[in-house]
């Protein structure tokens, strides 16, 4: 994954071999400054060294050569063959030789032998050849040795060859040859040049622990009057297992120290993990690399990639910023096309900053994620922490995550009007959502989903102002769900609402809590807390119970049967429901109003078919009562048939029901009530026909 050190890695890597190549700031040492033309590169020259017969020899020989009144050449030899005639001067051992060049550069050449024409302005010298350049102000001169040079006074240039090497402190470099134009002010190696830069070229720097530096080209030219160094030819950069590689290497030195390096740019960095037994290759490609030195900036750009074994990162664009005195990343951000991915995520964006001191990926314009768990993240703007396994996501969010498993089929569903519908995670299937706000933690096991929450798991509709995900950290199973602040859940017809909503997957349990309610139709079942547990089928209900239920059975419509005129609506303090066999349970405070009749008591049962979701039986349990308009009655409990329309209201051992009619009254140990006849039957009392108030009916 990405990681600081994996960042901070790479560009110490660029940033390293960068200032590294700086070594190579000998070559301006050679010329001054001058116009701002093409580079020369000097072409091979076999010298000879041959003179007509000499009429003049000289032992030791000393020449000082002036122009406009200042001296120019100095020559120090051993012996000089001089041809008068031909002016030409065959030297031998030559001690010294000194051009005296503009702004205090002093240029010294020792060899074997030489060839000075007087007439041509020429000096070709062969034969270990050595030379120092030196420039007013500078304690160290610039040393360097060939095979020959050959230095034109009228061409004002120098050329060298067959080998030629280069040093200036812990700088060493070689080539091929050497072609020094001091019109144009250029300095140009050719063939298998290469640069060695020792660490002792560091000592006085901030970088820690540098290494030495190998540059190799076909060709290095150095432009002083454009200040423009330029590396040709397959130039290559190593540092230890550090190699930098690219078609043109380029560095300027004209108020900001740059570098650039354009064509197929490839550098491959190795580092050690911290206790130095591991070793991590980080590679970086690109069309071109540009870096400036002195601000700590770094750009790459077109088709850049970063890859080490466990991350790539790419972009068509990527700037780095970097503190190189205290060797830290300041940030890094990439442009078009950015795509990030390491072992457990993918990542694409339109941008991408890097925060290196919060160890913070921030990816922005249609970013979008993907982690190892099937979860897909897309939104604006992501935040993404590597090392922690932590995202986050802000504005147009919206999630996509699949449940491990596979997916068991449901129950066939009812046919009828359910009394509850309980909404439950199916593996398997995908949960989408959308959201203002979203929190990842995959270390811990977490989702959150925040602000104007809207998802969906087929067949359900879901929504919040919060939703908390927790899984399992290794499968990704879901172990319990979260919700707060106006939830709800929705399929086909049913709505279920509350204030928070707790899920328990290894459980099976499902709470809802503050004013939760159940809508259905006309049927609408409220409390202060609903709790689900699958394994039983149950749902129970506490608080404030209060149920709206239509009555489905088998002669809906007749005014004759409390309940079928109209729904049944049933309070409570709390109750139990158990849609798998048909069965309720209702305790204290209980109220049920049907139709103008009022049943209260302290326990109620209803029996109701599964399917059809027809109540056939109510049982009333503990000081029942029973009213309809001036009829009243009461008992020890009470039972209603729904199916042959009987209310039969008992007593108990101690006390007798009784029934009121207006001033008339009646106690008996049991009371039946044939609504469909319009009669009351009394167990050891008498018999009568019931008023039309009974029933609602205009029969005596």
């Amino acid at each position: 994954m990405i990681s600081t050190r994996f960042v901070w890695t790479v560009i110490i890597g660029i940033a390293l071999l960068i200032l590294l190549l700086a070594a190579t700031y000998v070559i301006p040492l050679l010329i001054g400054p001058g116009a701002k033309k093409q580079a020369f590169v000097a072409d091979p020259i076999v010298l000879q060294i041959e003179s007509p017969t000499a009429d003049i020899v000289i032992e030791p020989f000393h020449r000082t050569i002036t122009e406009a009144g200042e001296n120019q050449l100095e020559i120090h030899a051993d012996r000089a063959e001089i041809n008068q005639k031909e002016s030409i001067f065959r030297l031998r051992n030559i001690d010294r030789t000194v051009f005296h060049g503009n702004e205090g550069r002093n240029l010294t050449l020792r060899s074997d032998e030489g060839y000075w024409d007087q007439n041509k302005r020429e000096l070709r010298v062969s034969g270990n050849v050595a030379g120092s350049i030196a420039l007013q102000g500078d304690p160290e001169p610039v040393e360097f040795a060939s095979d020959w040079v050959l230095y034109a006074w009228q061409a004002k240039r120098i050329d060298g060859g067959d080998l030629v090497s280069m040093n200036y402190g812990a700088y060493r470099t070689q080539g091929r040859l050497i072609g020094i134009d001091l019109v144009e002010n250029t300095i140009t190696l050719t063939g298998d040049v290469i640069s060695h830069i020792t660490a002792d070229a560091f000592e006085s720097t901030s970088w820690k622990d540098p290494k030495p530096i190998l540059i190799t080209a076909r060709q290095a030219t150095y432009d002083r009057g454009r200040k423009l160094l330029e590396y040709n030819g397959q130039p290559q950069m190593r540092s230890g297992d550090n190699i930098l590689k690219s078609h043109v290497m380029r560095m300027e030195m004209e108020n900001r120290f740059r570098f650039a390096a354009e064509g197929d740019v490839d550098l491959a960095v190795k580092i050690k993990s911290s206790g130095g037994h591991e070793t991590t290759a980080i590679r970086v490609t690109s069309n071109f690399l540009l870096a400036d030195v002195n601000s700590g900036e770094i750009l790459m750009r077109g088709r850049v990639q970063i890859k080490q074994p466990s991350a790539t990162l790419s972009a068509e664009d990527i700037r780095f910023q970097l503190d190189k005195d205290a060797q830290e990343v300041i940030g890094m951000s990439a442009h078009s096309e950015v795509f990030y991915r390491n072992e457990t995520l993918s990542a694409m964006a339109d941008h991408a900053i890097f925060n290196p001191v919060e160890d913070r990926l921030i990816i922005s314009g249609n970013a979008q994620i993907q982690t190892g768990h099937n979860n897909q993240l897309e939104a604006m703007i992501i935040n993404i922490f590597p090392n922690r396994r932590y995202y986050s996501a802000d504005d147009q969010v919206s999630m996509r995550f699949i449940p491990p498993g596979n997916r068991q089929p449901d129950p066939s569903p009812p046919t009828g009007a359910s009394i509850a519908m309980i909404p439950r995670l199916q593996p398997g299937i995908p949960i989408t959502a959308q959201c203002r706000h979203m929190e990842m933690d995959e270390n811990k096991g977490l989702i959150i989903l925040q602000g104007d929450v809207r998802g969906r798991q087929d067949p359900y509709a879901f929504g919040a102002e919060i939703v908390q995900f927790d899984y399992e950290i290794q499968t990704g199973e879901i172990i319990s769900v979260h919700a707060t602040g106006n939830v709800n859940f929705a399929q086909a017809n049913q709505v279920i609402t509350a204030d928070i909503l707790e899920y328990q997957s290894q459980k099976n349990t499902l709470d809802l809590e503050g004013n939760a309610m159940f809508w259905q139709d006309s049927n609408q079942i409220r409390a202060d807390r609903f709790q689900y547990r699958d394994d039983t089928g149950e749902i129970y209900l506490v608080g404030h119970v209060d149920m709206t239920l239509e009555n489905r059975q088998s002669n809906p419509g007749d005014s004759r049967v409390p309940g079928s005129g109209g729904p049944i609506r049933l309070k409570a303090d709390q109750g139990v429901i158990n849609d798998r066999e048909g069965k309720a349970r209702f305790l204290e405070n209980i109220k049920v109003e049907m139709d103008g009749w009022i049943i209260k008591c302290s326990e109620l049962q209803l029996e109701y078919e599964p399917l059809t979701r027809a109540i056939y039986s109510i049982i009333g349990l503990d000081s029942v009562e029973i009213q309809k308009d001036d009829l009243k009655a009461n008992g020890s409990s009470l039972t209603y048939n729904m199916k042959n329309s009987i209310i039969t209201l008992r007593g108990s051992e101690t006390e007798k029901c009784s029934v009121w009619t207006g001033e008339r009254g009646s106690h008996a140990d049991q009371i039946d009530i044939y609504l469909m006849e319009n009669r009351v039957v009394i167990e050891q009392g008498i018999s009568m026909v019931l008023p039309s108030t009974l029933t609602g009916s205009n029969h005596e």
